[in-house]
């Protein structure tokens, strides 16, 4: 989009330039009718009506040509200044969205990073939890075992008491 504004902007400073060399071609050529109208009223030639008339025209229609070239002179300055402005524009708009694009690509990488960091710290406590569901389970059956090992114990000894009438426990009478 730039590009093509400023290829806009060159052609138009080129048109500017071709109708100013245009401009001072008519100048020119108005400049030399009048000094040949003036040589020939020194050296007493006496212009004819239809010479001189014909000459006034001429006159004219250049600078009629010179006007309408002024115009579109002006016009072209006029595009060119608002074709800036909104180049301009343009360019400031687009500053703008690049300083928006490298934030949020760094936003981007940022959040990337804390990612990797949350799935790395996730994994490490899935392995932590696994080891101690692993020592738990270790310990509960440890724990039923031993609990099993008291049972039979308690259960040896009330049969040894039951059985064995010198241990048993009679009230005295």
């Amino acid at each position: 989009m730039v590009r093509y504004m400023e290829d806009k902007l060159r052609q138009r400073d080129a048109m500017i330039e071709k109708l100013r060399l245009k401009n001072a071609t008519l100048k020119t050529a108005k400049q030399k009718v009048e000094s040949q109208l003036r040589q020939k009223e020194e050296m007493g030639d006496v212009l004819h009506y239809i010479d001189f008339h014909q000459l006034q025209i001429e006159n004219k229609q250049y600078v009629q040509k010179i006007e309408e070239r002024n115009e579109e002179l002006l016009k072209l300055k006029l595009t060119t200044g608002t074709t800036v402005q909104a180049l301009n524009t343009l360019k400031i708009h687009l500053n703008s969205l690049l300083g928006e694009s490298n934030w949020l690509a760094k936003e981007i990488k940022s959040r990337n990073d804390q990612l990797e960091r949350l799935q790395t710290e996730a994994q490490s406590v899935q392995v932590r939890r696994a080891g101690k569901a692993a020592d738990a389970g270790r310990k509960a059956a440890g724990a039923a075992a031993a609990s099993k090992a008291a049972d039979a114990a308690s259960l040896l000894r009330s049969f040894t008491l039951v059985s064995n009438p010198c241990f048993s426990r009679r009230p005295s009478s």
